[in-house]
C-alpha cells in the first residue's frame, strides 16, 4: 500500500500510544473484576472459596483500625495480589461483596479455620448498617458453648451462641463481608482467603465424619477385646501394656467433651431431664 506523507506521522503516533492504551485497558479490566460481587446461585458449590481477584485486603500493623473507620474508606483496600508475605504479628482486613442470585434465601457461614489466632467477621448491608456475626469467641469456652458442661436436653435457645460466623442472605440481596484476622504464631495460615458455605447442607455433609469416627472406634474396640484375651492367656508385660494402651485409647474419645457436648451424652443424663423433650 502507498500512504501519503500526512498519514505516516499519524500512524507513528498511534503506534506509540498503543502500548499505553493496552496497559490502561488491563488496569480497568482488573479493577472491574476485583470490584465485582461474588455471585451465589442455585448451581454454586456447598462450600467454596471466594476467588482472589474478588478479595481486597489492607494491612493493620498495630491492630488500630476499626470497622466504622473502614466502612467509609473502602478505597483503602488493595488487591490481594499486591500483598507480600503474611506476617504473624500483623492484623489484616479482608473485604468482598457477595450477591445472592439464587431462587431462595440462603443461610451461609464463613469458615474461619483453626489457623487464625484472631477472627472477627462483619456484614455491611446496602443501607450502611453493620452487623457483627462473629466476635472471636472460643467454642471451647463453657461460657460461650454451655453444652460443654450441661445437658443438651435442658438448654434453651438463648443460652447457646453458634460458634460459626453465620448470616442470612436474602434472594437478590448483596452485602459486603469484612473480616479482621490475625495469623497464629505457631500455625501460620497458608493464605488470606474467604470461605463461604451453605450452612444447612454443610452440617448435613459433616455427619459423614461421625460415621467414619464410629468405624474407627469400633476397630479399636475389636483390637482391645483381642488384646485383653492375649493378656489373660499369655500374662506377659507386652500383652498387658498393649491392652492398657488400647483401653485408654478407647476411654479418651468416649469421655472427652466436644463442641457439641459430652460424647455418648445419652448415657450420662438423668431420665427426669428428658420429660419435656420429645423425639421423632
Amino acid at each position: 500500500r502507498i500512504y501519503s506523507r500526512r498519514s505516516l506521522p499519524m500512524m507513528m503516533n498511534i503506534s506509540r500510544i498503543t502500548p499505553l492504551l493496552i496497559f490502561i485497558g488491563v488496569l480497568v479490566n482488573g479493577f472491574s473484576v476485583a470490584s465485582a460481587a461474588y455471585v451465589i446461585d442455585d448451581n454454586s458449590l456447598i462450600s467454596s472459596k471466594v476467588p482472589a481477584p474478588q478479595v481486597r485486603v489492607i494491612e493493620d500493623k498495630g491492630g488500630v483500625l476499626g470497622i466504622e473507620q473502614l466502612k467509609n474508606n473502602m478505597e483503602l483496600f488493595g488487591p490481594l495480589s499486591a500483598l507480600g508475605e503474611l506476617k504473624t504479628d500483623y492484623h489484616y482486613w479482608l473485604a468482598t461483596q457477595v450477591e445472592n442470585r439464587g431462587s431462595m434465601d440462603r443461610q451461609l457461614i464463613l469458615d474461619k479455620l483453626p489457623n487464625w489466632d484472631e477472627f472477627r467477621a462483619y456484614i455491611i448491608k446496602s443501607d450502611g448498617s453493620i452487623k457483627i456475626i462473629d466476635r472471636n469467641q472460643s467454642a471451647y469456652d463453657s461460657a460461650i458453648n454451655p453444652s460443654v458442661e450441661n445437658n443438651l436436653a435442658t438448654l434453651r435457645i438463648d443460652q447457646f451462641e453458634s460458634r460459626y460466623a453465620q448470616f442470612n442472605l436474602a434472594k437478590g440481596e448483596s452485602v459486603k463481608i469484612v473480616l479482621s484476622v490475625k495469623a497464629d504464631y505457631h500455625f501460620k495460615h497458608p493464605d488470606l482467603s474467604i470461605n463461604i458455605a451453605d450452612f444447612p447442607k454443610y452440617l448435613e455433609l459433616k455427619r459423614q465424619s461421625l460415621y467414619f469416627e464410629g468405624i474407627l472406634l469400633g476397630a479399636i474396640v475389636s483390637l482391645l477385646i483381642f488384646s485383653i484375651y492375649n493378656a489373660i492367656i499369655f500374662r506377659d508385660g507386652t500383652s498387658v501394656s498393649y491392652a492398657l494402651w488400647l483401653l485408654f485409647s478407647c476411654l479418651l474419645p468416649i469421655s472427652s467433651s466436644m463442641l457439641d457436648g459430652q460424647r455418648l451424652n445419652e448415657f450420662f443424663v438423668n431420665a427426669s431431664d428428658l420429660k419435656a423433650v420429645s423425639y421423632t
